[in-house]
């Protein structure tokens, strides 16, 4: 499986979620791969790997095979091919590049690419490669707003060259209890279908960036207070992504009684564009589209102090 970790806006902790989420996959016996597309390049730093060659870059351009640009990092069953400030001058055409350097690829159980916080050419390759995307958003006015044109790009994606490409869903990061967040979920729910936002919602926790700064896990016994309950937080996130490709067992599936599961069997592998229908609505005064169906009521937010090691993080 390879997922597409994306938002057209920086500064919503996509990297952290990523690693993560990569961390949480491990302990479920999942071999991992993080892509970092990101040319800032902090996944090295992060995962305690130092400055190193050869990069993305290298097998954009073709010069390296995909396995040749693997790195082993400190962080076990978690493996890395890192970025390059280089990235920042590729050009990115045609979109289908990383595709056809990750087709075949089976060395990893799961593939993470972490995205630029931009849809341009590295944003639109990932989506040409993954199987999914998984939005990672902040309940604020500018990831609403930007939330359409992510949503558009992941059309185009699957239009142009990614028929079977899937909308995962969103991550929720760095919430915080107050009311202007509160209102800003209740229009998320609103403007995509029901059951994509994703729960847990993460909340904003020091521990979280301490932690990874320090290059451990949350995992590890050395992360600081509060990480245990972090850590959770995202074990239930992996689990998510693992149904998203992994189908019931035949035993499970009959325990299920049909009436309890409005969905068809097919769901967990169905896109955005198969969703049921939804109205099309103007939201603001700009004439911004939103997609509108039945939500769910929204996860509560829980206080600063409700969850060990509650500080505010510091973006």
């Amino acid at each position: 499986m390879i997922v597409a970790v994306a938002n057209r806006k920086g500064g919503v902790g996509k990297t952290t979620v990523t690693l993560c989420l990569a961390a949480a996959l491990v302990r479920r016996g999942r071999r991992v791969l993080v892509v970092d597309l990101d040319e800032n390049a902090t996944e090295l730093l992060r995962v305690g790997v130092g400055v190193t060659t050869p990069t993305i870059v290298e097998v954009l351009e073709g010069e390296l095979r995909v396995d040749q640009a693997v790195v082993a990092t400190p962080w076990t069953g978690v493996d890395l091919i890192p970025s390059d400030v280089a990235l920042q001058h590729w050009s990115g055409a045609p979109d289908t590049v990383l595709r056809e350097r990750l087709h075949g690829w089976r060395a990893h159980d799961v593939v993470l690419i972490d995205c630029p916080p931009t849809l341009g050419p590295l944003t639109r390759n990932a989506m040409g490669a993954a199987d999914r995307v998984l939005a990672v958003m902040e309940a604020s006015f500018s990831a609403l707003r930007g939330l359409e044109g992510f949503l558009d790009a992941f059309d185009a994606a699957r239009a142009a060259h990614n028929p079977d490409l899937a909308f995962a869903g969103v991550v929720l990061n760095l919430l915080d209890r107050n009311r202007e967040q509160r209102g800003r979920l209740e229009e998320l729910h609103d403007a995509i279908e029901a059951g994509a936002v994703w729960e847990p919602f993460i909340p904003r926790r020091a521990v979280i960036a301490e932690t990874l700064g320090a290059g451990r896990t949350l995992y590890d016994p050395l992360a600081g207070r509060g990480a245990p309950e972090m850590a959770a937080l995202f074990d239930r996130l992996a689990d998510r992504l693992l149904a998203e490709v992994t189908p019931a067992s035949p035993d499970e599936a009959a325990a299920e009684p049909a009436e309890v599961d409005p969905a068809p069997a097919d769901a967990a592998g169905s896109s955005r564009a198969e969703s049921p229908a939804v109205d099309v609505v103007t939201a603001g005064g700009d004439g911004e589209r939103a997609e509108r169906t039945p939500g769910s009521d929204a996860q509560e937010i829980p206080a600063a102090d409700a969850v060990p090691g509650g500080s505010v993080e510091v973006a």
